[in-house]
């Protein structure tokens, strides 16, 4: 166990996430995102050294690895996304939150990687979650089932179910649908 320090005085370390590795960490090196800072800090997984840093176009608040060893990081605000190749640093274009999809809204939350490799966002003051497919360059949407709940927290699961922790000022909950259902 260990505990280091990242980025510098009020960076709001906010995304986390592992990724695939390499012959020297082969159990993934941490990827820490500083919210303000518009980086994500790549750190040893033996002893939580900084191994290098990449600055993004977004303020990192989620983060996940797909199988491809892409590394996905989300806004909370606008939700938008940015791309890290993890093996290479190489970042790639700002991905713009599919606004004229989802009624005018804009803001995400949490974040997530289905096994087809579409980037789920929950929805935050939004009632929905996107999807975006990186493969053919298109989001989808799925409804909440309650306008005054809002998505906050959001993960996959093997059996191709999208699962969204539900909040807002008097009820929380959970919500589960077919990832298929993304239209």
């Amino acid at each position: 166990l260990w505990t280091t320090a990242v980025g510098g005085n009020n960076a709001l370390l906010r995304a986390l996430a592992v990724d695939l590795g390499d012959n020297d960490a082969p159990n993934g090196y941490i990827w820490a995102g500083a919210y303000s800072e518009s980086r994500m800090y790549k750190l040893d997984p033996s002893d939580g050294r900084v191994r290098g840093a990449v600055n993004l176009d977004i303020q990192p608040f989620s983060a996940a690895v797909g199988s491809d060893g892409q590394l996905w990081v989300g806004t909370l605000g606008d939700g938008q996304l940015q791309a890290i190749d993890t093996a290479t640093g190489q970042v790639g274009a700002v991905i713009q939150n599919p606004a004229a999809l989802r009624d005018g809204c804009r803001s995400s939350y949490g974040l997530t990687i289905d096994p087809r490799g579409r980037v789920w966002m929950s929805g935050w003051e939004c009632p929905d979650a996107i999807a975006f497919d990186p493969v053919a360059n298109d989001w989808c949407r799925i409804s909440l089932p309650y306008d005054r709940i809002v998505g906050r927290g959001i993960t996959a699961d093997g059996r191709g179910r999208i699962w969204a922790s539900l909040g807002g000022d008097e009820q929380s909950g959970m919500a589960w649908w077919d990832e298929d259902e993304c239209i």
